[in-house]
């Protein structure tokens, strides 16, 4: 009734999300964009060219740029390429198509740095292939003999370059190479929220730049982004109409196409309260607050940041308690049943190190993880705050069933246990000093403990790495964190929600709900013997625990949150 009759033929009246090709309005200057270009530096400083990490990137360049991302009914990618390598001075190189061998320029004056060419230097790689092969082939003899250990770069990133451990970091970083290079990419994005009356978009969280308090522009944007809205209710919604949400994002494809897709999210709108808290997603809020208080750390201390997410938390609960829940004594914590894994995840957040400011993390690893948290989806930002602990030793030979994961606690460490440990960006193989010979020689191939080095396996899961020799009747490590995807570790452990319980009810668990261990980046294995000195970094990830570096532990946190929630009802 009333509806047209190409209704189905048109994307924005039937589909929730749509593409269009945008017109010139929408191009930067009223023109068509021009394709994409990637620009490859690379380090040949004197330290680099000797550990061979030149060599190896320029062997691996070969291989990647034959998977250079391209529109899906191309058969061949539109982005161009270009060569610079750099010690003191800049090194550009002329890699045109017509020529027999590539040219190099020289631009020494790094205080005001130009292109020295402005034809040949951004090529397609199909086309100039063989003049590039020969590029890559010879820039490491090039500077074989160069002495030159300064480079362009500041002192503190040029220590971390040369810094790079080429028998442990080599294989991760080739693999990082080929992710970065091969995914599907947009470039130079607007993004816009858009809502129906009754509340708006008033904060941005993620990887982003805002130059008004409406577009939000971002460099590039690729699977692995996420970027969380918040939305402020400031009128009466109608819960027949409901709550309507579009976002709008104007990029431009890797095949330099400049295109509008269109998300349309319709949500139903409800005057009580229990079934707000009904139908809450507990991860989706600690992404939230996750990104929220890393943002403010820029401009806040830390002890406010925190006392406002416990505040927050208990907030929260207290407007259950005092509206949705049956009246019960004033010494039991009440939790509704979408938010009993709120108070884990919150103590996780509170503990991280940089809302700690621990003395023992560099600045440069806090700002790392504060940039990698803002650019979080919310399946990410679920495993880094709690980890996935597997007992290892527990594998079952004749199953194709990974072993349940367990809390992450010291009290569920065994001795004579093997543990993997999950957080998405490393994973940890922590050994029991007890571990039964047959279970390290079925793992290492070797005959005890004691024979079992702790850099021995260190490397990269998805590249090739010393786990490939069976265990476990045909299984491997690498295979259990890999070539799986994990449930949610806490609600298929069903944490406790009372305090000073530790055998919490088993919570809803859907089976079809699952995701990869890790997304993007590459992981890296660390080995870890009970007792020895890299335990303790293992150790700050068992999260249920109190912190070695301050930050309760899980119970510990549960009472504080009880005594607030009393404090705000009375």
């Amino acid at each position: 009734m009333g509806r047209r009759l190409d209704h189905y033929e048109k994307p924005e009246l039937s589909l929730g999300s749509y593409e269009y090709v945008a017109t010139l309005d929408y191009c930067r200057k009223s023109k068509p964009p021009s394709p994409p270009a990637f620009i490859f530096m690379i380090d040949v400083s004197y330290s680099n060219i000797k550990n061979g990490l030149v060599k190896l990137i320029c062997e691996e360049l070969k291989t990647v740029l034959d998977k250079l991302p391209k529109e899906e009914q191309e058969e061949t990618s539109a982005i161009r390429v270009g060569f610079v390598t750099y010690n003191k001075a800049l090194h550009f190189f002329n890699v045109k198509s017509n020529l027999a061998q590539p040219q190099m320029m020289v631009v020494t004056d790094v205080s005001e740095v130009f292109v020295p060419l402005l034809d040949g230097f951004l090529v397609n790689y199909q086309e100039s292939q063989s003049v590039i092969h020969n590029l890559l082939d010879q820039i490491p003899e090039m500077f074989a003999d160069s002495a030159e250990n300064e480079t362009v770069f500041a002192p503190v990133v040029r220590a971390g370059m040369e810094a790079l451990k080429m028998h442990l970091d080599s294989q991760q970083f080739l693999n990082d190479l080929r992710n970065d290079i091969g995914k599907k990419i947009g470039f130079d994005a607007i993004m816009r929220v858009r809502t129906s009356t009754g509340f708006r978009a008033t904060d941005f969280f993620g990887g982003i730049f805002m130059n008004n308090t409406t577009d939000v522009e971002m460099a590039a944007i690729d699977c692995d982004k996420a970027v969380t809205v918040e939305f402020k209710h400031d009128d009466k919604l109608s819960e027949d109409s409901g709550a309507l949400i579009q976002c709008a994002v104007l990029y431009t494809t890797v095949g330099g196409q400049r295109r509008l897709r269109i998300h349309n999210l319709g949500l139903n709108c409800s005057a009580q309260l229990a079934d707000l808290y009904k139908s809450c997603e507990t991860d989706a809020l600690i992404n939230f607050f996750a990104k929220s208080a890393f943002k403010a750390v820029l401009h806040q201390p830390l002890k406010v940041i925190r006392e406002i997410l416990v505040n927050q938390t208990a907030h929260m609960l207290a407007c259950y308690r005092k509206n949705c829940a049956s009246p019960s004594a004033a010494s039991q914590l009440i939790l509704p049943d979408a938010m009993k894994v709120l108070p884990v995840y919150m103590n996780c957040l509170l503990k991280t190190c940089v809302l700690l400011g621990r003395p023992d993390v560099a600045v440069d690893e806090r700002a790392f993880q504060r940039q990698l948290v803002l650019t979080m989806g919310v399946a990410d930002s679920q495993l880094f705050f709690y980890p996935q602990l597997l007992p290892i030793h527990t594998l079952d030979v004749t199953s194709t069933a990974v072993p349940a994961a367990i809390r992450c606690s010291e009290s569920r460490l065994s001795e004579d246990g093997v543990f993997l440990l999950v957080n998405g960006l490393n994973v940890f193989l922590w050994l029991g000093a007890s571990s039964p010979p047959e279970l390290i020689q079925g793992i290492f191939s070797v005959p005890s403990l004691a024979h079992v080095s702790t850099d021995m396996i260190a490397g990269n899961l998805r590249g090739h790495t010393p786990l490939e020799k069976p265990a476990f009747g045909g299984s491997n490590v690498g295979t259990v964190v890999l070539g799986w995807r994990f449930p949610d570790p806490l609600t298929s452990l069903g944490l406790a929600a009372d305090c000073g319980r530790n055998d919490g009810q088993a919570l809803p668990y859907n089976a079809d709900l699952k995701r990869p261990c890790c997304k993007g980046a590459e992981i890296t294995l660390v080995i870890v013997k009970q007792r020895e000195q890299a335990e303790m970094l293992f150790r700050q990830l068992l999260v249920e625990d109190k912190g070695p570096h301050g930050g309760p532990s899980y119970v510990d946190f549960l009472c504080c949150v009880h005594k607030e929630i009393c404090q705000l009802l009375n």
